[in-house]
Formats: C-alpha cells, sequence, structure tokens
C-alpha cells in the first residue's frame, strides 16, 4: 500500500514538473509574439509615417 502511494506521489510530482515545463513555454511562446507582434505594429507604422513625408 505504501509502494503504492509513494509512485503516485512521484507520478504527480512529474505530471507537476511537466505542467511547469508547459507553462513555461507557452509564456515564452506568447512573449515572444507580443513582442513581435509590437515590433511590427512600430515597423508598419514607421514606413506609414516614411511615406506620408
Amino acid at each position: 500500500m505504501l509502494a503504492r502511494y509513494e509512485q503516485v506521489k512521484r507520478q504527480l510530482r512529474l505530471m507537476l514538473i511537466a505542467a511547469n515545463m508547459v507553462r513555461a513555454l507557452l509564456e515564452i511562446i506568447g512573449a515572444v509574439w507580443v513582442s513581435w507582434i509590437k515590433w511590427k505594429t512600430i515597423h508598419l507604422e514607421h514606413n506609414r509615417n516614411l511615406h506620408v513625408f
């Protein structure tokens, strides 16, 4: 019974670690995505301003 409990505990810990890794990955992707959109928007605005003058 105790061995089974230890096994379940280990599996839960591994799942937690995996979930944290996935979350970290998603946060990184999200940050890159947002910064890319900002960069793109800034450059589009910049180009539009160049065309005006």
